[in-house]
C-alpha cells in the first residue's frame, strides 16, 4: 500500500523512502524518455530506405586509374546497371551484382557507387558492408569497402557467380546523444539510491 503523508514523501508499506513524488516522477520519467527516444531513432535508421535515390555508377581501371563517365541509376528502377562483365541492381538498402562472364579482367578492377543518400533520412551514413549470398569465386570482403555516402566494389579477376552487399547506417550524432542521456540518467538514478 502506498500513501502520501503529511510531508509530501512516500509512505511504502509504513516505512518512509524519503523521496518526494515529484523528484522521483521526474527522474523516471527522465529515464524513460531517454530510452524511447534510443528506440525511434534506431527504428527509423532501419525503416530509410535508398528507394527513390539517384545514384552515380562508373566503372573503374586500376592500370589507368581512369574510369567511365558516370552513369546515373534511380533506385527501385526496374533497369540494371551492366558495364563490362558485371550486371547491378540495388534494393532498399543492399545492392546485388551479377558477374556475366569470368574472370574479370585483370584491366578492369571494378564498381564504384557514389552519391547514395537515403530517401527522407539526410542525416545516415553507411556505416557497415558486409557480402552476403556470396556465389562469385575471387570476391571477398576485403573487395568491398565504402565511405559515407560511396561504395566499391572490386571485383577484378572474380569468377561468374551473383552476391550481395548489405549496407547498414546510423545516425551518430542522434544516437550519441539519446545513448549518453540515458546513460546519465541510470548514473543520477544510482546516484541518488546510493
Amino acid at each position: 500500500m502506498v500513501r502520501l503523508s503529511s510531508t509530501n514523501a512516500v509512505l511504502f508499506r509504513g516505512k518512509d523512502i524519503k523521496t518526494p513524488i515529484g523528484e522521483r516522477f521526474m527522474r523516471l520519467s527522465y529515464f524513460v524518455g531517454a530510452s524511447l527516444g534510443a528506440i525511434l531513432i534506431s527504428a527509423a535508421s532501419q525503416a530509410a530506405t535508398l528507394i527513390g535515390d539517384e545514384v552515380e555508377f562508373k566503372g573503374c581501371y586500376p592500370t589507368s586509374d581512369a574510369c567511365t563517365a558516370t552513369t546515373n541509376y534511380l533506385v527501385g528502377s526496374s533497369d540494371n546497371y551492366i558495364y563490362g562483365v558485371s550486371s547491378t541492381s540495388i534494393e532498399a538498402s543492399s545492392v546485388n551484382v551479377t558477374l556475366l562472364g569470368g574472370p574479370a579482367p585483370a584491366t578492369f578492377n571494378g564498381i564504384v557507387i557514389s552519391d547514395i543518400d537515403w530517401v527522407g533520412e539526410p542525416n545516415l551514413v553507411i556505416k557497415g558492408a558486409t557480402l552476403q549470398n556470396n556465389t562469385s569465386v575471387g570476391i571477398g570482403p576485403e573487395d568491398i569497402s565504402f565511405d559515407d555516402h560511396t561504395l566499391w566494389i572490386n571485383v577484378e579477376g572474380a569468377g561468374p557467380g551473383n552476391f550481395t552487399v548489405q549496407l547498414t547506417t546510423v545516425p551518430i550524432p542522434g544516437a550519441v546523444w539519446l545513448f549518453g542521456s540515458a546513460l546519465l540518467s541510470l548514473v543520477g538514478l544510482k546516484r541518488r539510491r546510493g
